[in-house]
């Protein structure tokens, strides 16, 4: 008979970040920006980025693998595989075929994958976490289940874009199950949806006469000649086996506005926050969860990116109480109650001074600070960032020797389109023994600086060798070019 009130969460995490990045400051030197601006300002470090021979399969399946690995897994006792990404493969074969496959080859001696659910899931940044909903619910009526959510995903914007200094990729895969080592997952949620494009992926179109254009620009030939290919255009010939007069190509940059995002992604979590304390009213008095939680798991574009977005839900949050009024004596500012009067200058003016106070520095101190340590190493990791902020936190928490057992922590998550989820967790008493093989920032020390003209290469696909060869790992063979199957990627492990 299934319990609904048995316990479901996380019983241990994998992950799998590229084994190169650029240093921030080679980056801040080319494109002449204070490297102290990005390092002091934003948290960043490093930029992890693929190498020729990954894409988001292969960093999912490297992840799987060790997770599997490492907790002795048999393959036929996970009823589900669900992948969240916003960098996928396909329009219609999911990716998480893709990593089914490689594993299925890999460990056919153990056979159990064939009865086995994948899914990919797409909404932004956020869809992760929607998995990891969507698997502890199913989990609940089928407890003698274990489920994976895998989060991959390759951040990369355009070359000289206000984004470029954020990139980064890399995989989680999390083991969820009934009676779970790491955490509980609890039962309440607060949730925030709206229509927005505040950042997206969108089909593009290109007429086949502009990319002749361009390319006639790019060779010597009399204007007759000229003249006579852009004629030929008109009639719409087909190139390449495209009949259409536009091509429709998806790009791995997106369309965003960051301040934009970020307007949204504080105005969503806000919602959130408080349709989970309304959710919470049920089972518990309405407390100040932002002082309850042990700490609070962003999900992080940046390093920094979460104690800059929470200064308004910090501020709503603690009005009324003592913090607040010292902050407000210390800044000197009067805004406790007048702040909805104020301009929206005004108040962003006074979230600034909240967020540079000593004594909102020292709450980020004490509730954000460890989480944020893997992403300055690694950049955005877009639906892997939550996650890995997680890991994060429970791998700084073991090596300061802090004991968090018992402990609630708060996950405040956010997908651009947009969404937001708010959620907790309890951290059990075994925590210590899956977190002491995540070897995370032991991982991260031991990969290899890339110079700046290797990155841009990588950037524009211009290199055909990978940077640091596949050693143990799984990798992008090839892709087919021509036939019936054209464009179908096949993988190997080495």
């Amino acid at each position: 008979m299934n319990n609904l009130k048995t316990p479901v969460g996380i019983d241990d995490m994998a992950f799998y970040v590229p084994n190169i990045f650029l240093p921030i400051e080679v980056l801040a030197e080319k494109r002449n920006i204070e490297p102290e601006k990005l390092a002091k300002g934003l948290g960043l470090n490093k930029m992890s980025f693929l190498d020729v021979h990954e894409d988001t399969a292969t960093m999912a399946a490297n992840a799987l693998l060790w997770l599997i690995d490492k907790n002795g897994i048999n393959p036929k006792d996970i009823g589900r595989i669900y992948l969240a990404t916003e960098s996928a493969l396909d329009n219609s074969k999911p990716t998480s075929t893709y990593v089914l496959k490689m594993l299925s080859d890999k460990l056919q001696d153990k056979k159990g994958f064939e009865n086995c659910d994948v899914l990919d899931m797409i909404f932004a940044c956020i869809s992760g976490v929607d998995a990891l909903h969507n698997c502890v619910d199913w989990i609940k009526v089928n407890p003698s289940k274990m489920a994976v959510v895998i989060t991959s995903d390759f951040a990369k914007y355009d070359l000289e874009s206000t984004g470029e200094y954020t990139q980064g990729a890399g995989a989680v895969a999390i083991l969820l199950k009934a009676e779970p080592r790491l955490l509980t997952i609890g039962d309440s949620w607060g949730i925030a949806s709206e229509g927005v494009f505040d950042f997206f992926k969108p089909k593009r179109s290109i007429k086949k006469a502009d990319i002749i254009n361009d390319i006639i620009k790019l060779i010597s030939i009399d204007n007759e000649a000229k003249k006579d290919i852009i004629g030929k255009m008109d009639s719409n010939p087909e190139i390449c086996g495209m009949k259409e007069q536009s091509i429709e190509i998806i790009r791995d940059m997106p369309v965003f506005e960051g301040q934009y995002s970020n307007k949204c992604y504080q105005e969503q979590i806000k919602k959130a926050y408080f349709n989970f304390v309304e959710n919470k009213k049920s089972s518990k008095e309405e407390e100040n969860y932002l002082n309850v939680w042990e700490q609070i798991i962003f999900h992080l574009p940046y390093a920094f990116h979460g104690k800059r977005i929470l200064t308004e839900l910090f501020f709503e949050n603690f009005k009324g109480s003592d913090l607040l009024k010292d902050i407000e004596t210390e800044t000197g500012l009067e805004f406790i109650n007048s702040y909805l009067e104020k301009s929206d200058l005004e108040k962003e003016n006074i979230l600034k001074a909240i967020s540079k106070n000593s004594l909102y520095e020292n709450f980020v101190k004490q509730k954000i600070k460890k989480s944020e340590y893997a992403s300055k190493e690694i950049g955005n990791m877009y639906t892997s960032s939550i996650f890995m902020a997680l890991m994060s936190f429970l791998e700084k928490s073991l090596e300061y020797g802090n004991d968090i057992s018992d402990k609630t922590i708060g996950f405040i998550s956010y997908g651009s389109g947009s969404k937001s989820k708010i959620f907790e967790a309890t951290i059990n008493r075994n925590w210590k023994i899956p977190t002491k093989n995540f070897f995370l920032f032991e991982t991260l020390s031991k990969r290899t600086s890339i110079d700046y003209d290797t990155y841009e290469k990588l950037h524009k696909r211009e290199l055909k060798n990978s940077v640091i060869p596949p050693t143990k790992e799984f990798y992008l063979k090839h892709i087919d070019e021509d036939g019936i199957f054209k464009g179908s990627r096949h993988y190997e492990f080495k």
